[in-house]
């Protein structure tokens, strides 16, 4: 009894092998947003030393996984209450909770930017939704705020990438795009 289990379990095995079933390592693999990489740091540091290298390959590489974890990460992160909370006074008392300060100023260029000081460093990642929420709250309404999309991305990169430094956020309202992995 103990050959036929052992036989399939071998056969089972080989199954596996030819027709491409996935192994729980690589099912594991799936659901981490930085894959092939274990984190944003290590797509961060792989993507520098890309940048040192010369190799404009595995820099377009590691920007595609930065761009689409970003993106995941806007999106699924949990939030203390929907957004569509009608007391905007909630979200707006929340936002001294998250940031020291929180301002629109001029930057070098001429142009407006939302300069924002985060309490913590490095940023707790389960906090950013409410933190966004906060902030969109609390600025909407000025004339500098315009293009949402592109701040809420510039707000999510600079919460990520506060694992390197713990300074000022700044969010461009002009700025349409960013690089994922500078906030640039």
């Amino acid at each position: 009894m103990k050959k036929s289990k052992n036989c399939a379990l071998v056969i089972v095995s080989l199954l596996a092998c030819c027709f491409g079933v996935p192994s729980v390592a690589a099912a594991a693999e799936s659901d981490n947003l930085y894959a092939p990489y274990n984190s944003f740091e290590e797509v961060y540091n792989a993507y520098f030393e890309a940048v040192e290298k010369g190799d404009t390959e595995l820099q377009e590489e590691l920007l595609k996984i930065a761009d689409e974890s970003l993106e995941t990460e806007m999106n699924e992160e949990p939030q203390i209450a929907p957004f569509v909370n009608p007391d905007e006074q909630y979200w707006i008392s929340l936002f001294p909770s998250f940031f020291n300060y929180g301002h629109f100023a001029v930057n070098g260029l001429g142009k407006d930017n939302l300069a924002l000081g985060p309490k913590k460093n490095p940023w707790p990642m389960g906090d950013t939704a409410n933190a966004w929420n906060s902030t969109y709250t609390k600025f909407r309404k000025d004339s500098r705020w315009k293009n949402t999309d592109s701040m809420k991305e510039q707000f999510y990169c600079h919460a990520r990438l506060s694992i390197f430094a713990g300074k000022e956020w700044n969010l461009e309202p002009d700025k349409p795009s960013i690089n994922p992995l500078t906030c640039n």
